[in-house]
Parts: C-alpha cells; structure tokens; sequence
C-alpha cells in the first residue's frame, strides 16, 4: 500500500502541473471583442435556380455593406454584387434580379436624423447576366420591382421620388415617377413618364398602370402592350387611380 502510495504520489503531481498549466495557456488566449464580432459574417435569403445549377445568397457583416453571391454549384465560379440581397433567378437560369440595400452609412445617418420611414434611403435595383458575369446597376432608389411569372423577358420598376417633392399646384396627390422597362436580352429601356402606380401580366405581355401627372387633366389609367410598345387608354382625367400594386 505505501509503495502504490508512493507511485501516485508523482502522477497526482505532474496532472496538477498540467491542470495548471492548461489554466494559463487559457488565460493567453486571445478573448472575443467587438472587433472580432463585427467580422462575422452570416448568410441569408438563399435561393436555387430552376435547374440546380446556380445559389445565390446574401453576404452580410454584423456592419458595414454586405455583397449578393451567385455560385455555381457544378464548377464553383462565382459573381458577387455590392448591397446585394433578396435575388430572384429567371427561368432560365441566365439573369439573376436583385434589391440593393441602401449604404449604411446612409441609413445610420437617416436614423440619426430620425426620419419618417417613408423618408428612409430607398433600395436600389440590379442584374446579374449569368452568360457573361456582367453585373448591372438599373437604379440606386427604386420604390417597387415586378417581374412577370414566366417567361421572364423583362424586369419592371419605378423610380422613387426624391426625398422632398412639393405638391403641384391644384394637385391633391404625388406626381408620378419614372417607370422603366428593360429588356433582359438586349439591356434596352423603355421610359413611361409620371407613373404613381403599376402591375405586370403573368406572362409579361402587357403592363397596366396609372399616371399622376403634374400636367392637368393629365391623371389617368392606362395598358401597354410590351411587345410594339402600343398603349390603349381605360380612363382619363383629374383624378386618383388606384388599385395597380
């Protein structure tokens, strides 16, 4: 019994030493600080192309701007855009649509300054052409996106307004903006001015939308056939018309 007394004894004391040693060696390491924090990095709003091909995804800090990944899942290749989030892929496979968010720096300083939501920095609008990774920012402060269900041929926004825009006189309402259709495969817009509201065809066909124009008598509600460009008129007049989102 003394001699297995005495054989522990050592072993009891060298386990100690490691014990405490192990204490200090995690004493050094380096602890987790806001900086390190502020690296990281999480993903969201995945999306997976109708063939399988292609995910994208957002790229976000904890602060700072994040960037949009767009991967192709057989050969690893990747296209990245700044402020990129919530894509949408064509059915095709070939474009990838995106929101842009607005710089933080803006958007703290909106904070700060505590505007009205409406008065936010707006999100701005992209594409990505997956058959030639060209990256293309449509417009910086979009108020509203649509794209028609299938086939996808064209992407259809409207400009915000800017953040202050005094009434016309004898307007009871906004002057409508710019609303803008681009043709994917050719990357060529058509511009319908003073637009306030607007929704697109399932199959992209034709456009139908309200104008609220400074001009009066100019209000109206109206369909645009997107093939020849042709408008006909449903209503004209002083007026509200509602109802196109």
């Amino acid at each position: 019994m003394r001699n297995a007394r005495r054989f522990w004894t050592p072993i009891v004391a060298i386990a100690l030493v490691c014990l405490a040693s192990g204490g200090i060696v995690g004493q050094q390491k380096r602890p987790i600080t806001h900086d390190v924090y502020d690296s990281w990095k999480s993903i969201q709003g995945p999306k997976v192309s109708r063939d399988g091909t292609w995910v994208a995804y957002a790229l976000n800090p904890q602060e700072g701007d994040g960037e949009l990944v767009v991967r192709n899942l057989k050969t690893n290749a990747e296209h990245r855009a700044t402020r990129g989030r919530d894509p949408v892929f064509t059915p095709d496979g070939k474009f990838v649509v995106f929101a842009k968010t607005p710089l933080r720096a803006d958007t703290d300083k909106a904070r700060r300054a505590k505007k009205k939501p409406e008065e936010m920095p707006k999100a701005g609008l992209g594409i990505i052409d997956l058959t030639n990774s060209r990256v293309t920012t449509l417009a910086e402060h979009v108020k509203s996106f649509r794209l028609p269900d299938d086939p996808v041929k064209i992407v259809v926004f409207l400009i915000a307004p800017p953040e202050t825009v005094p009434l016309q006189v004898g307007k009871k309402h906004d002057v409508g903006t710019d609303l803008v259709i681009r043709d994917l495969a050719s990357g060529k817009d058509q511009t319908i001015r003073e637009v306030s509201e607007f929704v697109v065809s399932r199959d992209g066909s034709a456009i139908a939308y309200s104008v609220s124009s400074k001009a009066p008598g100019g209000d109206g509600a109206f369909v645009r056939r997107t093939a020849d460009g042709s408008t006909n008129t449903l209503l004209t007049g002083a007026g509200l018309y509602k109802g196109f989102e």
